[in-house]
């Protein structure tokens, strides 16, 4: 398994989805981390955060983790 760090844009998308259902799901979809996140496991198609992305868009964890 390896880290990357995550980006300022994926924070942004994680951090706009803590409001989910109350956000602009189509900017979020247009966003190319939109697909990153849902490979990662950190959104479902809704764009309701799962478990690991609330610990991720809630700043607990500071690195993201890529299969």
């Amino acid at each position: 398994m390896s880290c990357i760090r995550i980006t300022h844009e994926m924070a942004t998308l994680l951090v706009a989805l803590r409001s989910w259902p109350d956000v602009n799901l189509e900017a979020l979809r247009a966003m190319p981390e939109w697909k990153l996140a849902q490979e990662w496991g950190w959104i479902m198609e809704s764009g309701e955060l799962t478990g690991s992305g609330h610990r991720h868009a809630g700043g607990e964890h500071p690195i993201g983790i890529i299969r």
